[in-house]
């Protein structure tokens, strides 16, 4: 029995399976927690007496350790298995413990007993294709940690959605499509984590399928697999085939496995094998952490505005002042209107777009992709260029800063196609919506896996092409377009690629100002929707041209291949001129048997190609038909124009031409405007 000096503060009668030989017995128990006062590393004891044995046998010594335990204990015991069982411990200071008492753990610390135990998971993250009977859709992963018959772990975060067609693991854009849905794909997708294990044996394997769109997902769970809980680091591989589950969840019962409630109860009671938790309080927790990231002119000048507190303003040079938390710190960039400001408040602490905060700061960063390689001339991207076309497979992604002064170049064997049609890029390089707005956070988990709340970073606008030409560092080779033309090739027509540059975000933490409990931390933002959204689209305004074939070998001009499209008596098209700068008269050869001549058919014509109005369609269209606020950018345009009417604009050009070549002043409007129809195109 526990000696003199130690203090009972807890005892319970159970059941516990012994081993006899070759004999498993069960036998009743007591379990006892105690307390001494004179010992602070072995502080608390936890011992089970065998009431089927005698003297000195009938004790054992469970573990010792301090484990916070003060005062007197809320008990509940279950005996659930031969390997199994528990006994719940409340103390009305800690989070709910449990203790299976079918297990000796020595000298030990008092996580080993939490039902919520340390965890510091990582993602899941896509390593490719397999064969498999995947369904068509969009597919999410994410694991659990447990003990076969115990404790489970949090859930890990969700993967990066992954989509699956029949067609996604091709080698070019042009034969990626889409599958009807819960079509077989005979794909399947291999997985890779790792994370730190904390005495877990078991993980378990959810899959969120994405079968048709807008509707409400399906949860399975898909699979559990033994993990060797005698490594801390592991490594998790896993291939999803698509052929079997062992069970369907729905998304509220998913959800509640995310985030862990942990609560501290006072008393614990169990009826009809439930256990119920009495005066309890919800166990929170955060820290003092000033997250805000602050943006300033080209000269480092600050300018935060809030209506009802007043303006402050500070350079990054004289150092970041004592800010209220309470403050809006509103960035006057932000604000979309066409001044001054508009552009001017983008830069960090060192001249870069980004900005600069006393514990956190973000630049941006660009990732290539190739939307198409299909043949080009000149200066003028090809006439067949259009959502399908090829693409020249790819395994090599380049990262940029803002003027590609930062190049690093990475080989990505598990890339087919460098652009969104391969369904790693899609997974891991979706830049954002260029000049748009997104408010960002970071949330903050302890060793438990309780979340913060979360820490407001700023309200973050996203370059647009106009910002990437200002700024203290920039050069002439600065990402300044959201699309540009790559190298020439040694061909006779000089071909080049179609190159865009997605946009990304590149966050630094000052780990030295973190609380000790911080385990890890996640970046968040809040979702931008169409409903919300600022930036309506983002899109290619291109000349309609008419084109004029010459045949070489018959020594005389070939008909029109083109349908009349309305437009007059004329067979015209749009010609994707990158930086919408004209081009007359101009033949390019593309063998020696044949040519073309491009004329522009209209001066004020122009089509709008997006991805947007390309699979929206009308509905797009609707969202412009009270007037479009428009942002222009290349030679032929460079500044902000208002649309009064549907698909009307009026912009100021730097030069009219004629189709001749010569300079028009003459048809320019009074205040040196041009009024220009836009149709919106859809492929």
């Amino acid at each position: 029995m526990p000696s003199t000096v130690e203090e009972i503060l807890g005892t319970v009668e159970t059941k516990y399976c012994k081993t006899d030989g070759d004999q498993q017995i069960i036998t009743d128990c007591a379990v006892i927690f105690t307390r001494n006062s004179s010992s602070y590393q072995k502080q608390n004891s936890i011992y089970r007496i065998d009431f089927n044995e005698s003297d000195n046998d009938a004790i054992c010594t469970i573990a010792e350790g301090a484990f916070g335990w003060r005062d007197k204990l809320s008990l509940v015991s279950n005996y659930e298995s031969h390997d199994v069982s528990n006994v719940y411990v409340a103390d009305g200071k800690n989070t709910l413990r449990v203790v299976n008492i079918t297990e000796t753990y020595g000298e030990t610390d008092d996580t080993v007993f939490d039902m919520f135990p340390t965890v510091n998971l990582s993602p899941f993250k896509f390593e490719g294709f397999t064969v498999g009977n995947l369904k068509a859709g969009k597919v999410q992963y994410a694991y659990q940690l447990f003990n076969e018959h115990g404790t489970s772990g949090a859930l890990s975060p969700l993967s990066g959605i992954i989509s699956v067609s029949s067609t996604i693991n091709n080698d070019s854009s042009k034969n990626t499509k889409g599958s009807q849905p819960n079509k077989i794909t005979q794909l399947g997708i291999s997985l890779q984590t790792t994370f730190v294990n904390n005495g877990f044996d078991r993980a378990r394997i959810y899959r969120i399928s994405y079968n048709v769109a807008g509707q409400v997902p399906v949860v399975d769970i898909i699979d559990e697999v033994k993990i060797d809980k005698t490594y801390e680091l592991q490594q998790l591989n896993y291939t999803d085939f698509g052929s079997s589950y062992l069970s369907t969840i729905t998304v509220d019962e998913f959800n509640n496995l995310t985030v862990p409630y942990n609560f501290v109860a006072q008393t614990i009671e169990s009826k009809d094998n439930r256990l119920f938790a009495a005066n309890i309080k919800e166990d929170t927790w955060d820290f003092e952490y000033d997250a805000r990231a602050y943006r300033g002119d080209s000269d480092g000048n600050v300018v935060l505005k809030d209506a009802s507190k007043g303006d402050i303003e500070f350079t990054f040079e004289d150092g970041i002042p004592e800010i209220d938390a309470e403050h809006d710190c509103l960035n006057p960039s932000n604000l979309i209107v066409f001044d001054t400001d508009s552009f001017k408040y983008v830069y960090n602490d060192e001249g870069k777009l980004g900005g600069t905060g006393k514990n956190i700061s973000y630049e941006f960063s660009f990732v290539e992709v190739v939307p198409s390689a299909e043949a080009t001339e000149q200066n003028k991207i090809a006439d067949n260029l259009k959502i399908d076309a090829g693409t020249v497979a790819s395994t090599t992604v380049t990262y940029f800063d803002e003027n590609k002064s930062a190049q690093t170049t990475k080989e990505i064997p598990e890339i087919k196609v460098r652009n969104y049609s391969d369904a790693y890029m899609c997974n891991n390089f979706v830049g954002y919506q260029r000049d748009e707005i997104y408010r960002f956070g970071i949330v903050f988990y302890n060793k438990k896996g309780i979340a913060t709340p979360v820490h407001w970073i700023g309200d973050i606008r996203i370059p647009c092409s106009k910002n990437m030409i200002a700024g203290k560092n920039s050069n002439k080779d600065s990402i300044t377009y959201p699309f540009h033309l790559g190298a020439m090739s040694e061909a006779y027509d000089q071909t080049v690629e179609l190159l865009s540059y997605a946009v990304g975000i590149k966050f630094q933490i000052n780990l030295d100002a973190l609380d000790e409990n911080v385990s890890s931390y996640e970046i968040v933002r809040c979702e931008r929707t169409g409903e919300n959204r600022t930036i309506v689209t983002q899109a290619i305004m291109s000349s309609l041209v008419e084109e004029k074939g010459y045949d070489n070998i018959a020594g005389k001009e070939k008909d029109n291949w083109l349908k009349t499209n309305g437009i007059g008596d004329k067979g015209i098209y749009p010609q994707f001129l990158f930086n919408l700068s004209r081009v007359f008269n101009t033949w390019a050869y593309n063998s020696s048997v044949s040519r073309t001549q491009f004329h522009y058919v209209s001066d004020n014509y122009y089509e709008l190609v997006s991805p947007e109005i390309c699979v929206s369609q009308e509905n797009t269209a609707n969202l412009i038909s009270n007037g479009l606020l428009c942002r222009m950018y290349g030679n032929y345009a460079t500044e902000e124009v208002f649309s009064d009417s549907p698909q009307k604009l009026s912009v100021r050009p730097t030069k009219l031409y004629e189709l001749d070549g010569t300079v028009r002043e003459d048809k320019l409007n009074s205040d040196g405007t041009f009024d220009v129809t836009y149709m919106p195109i859809y492929f």
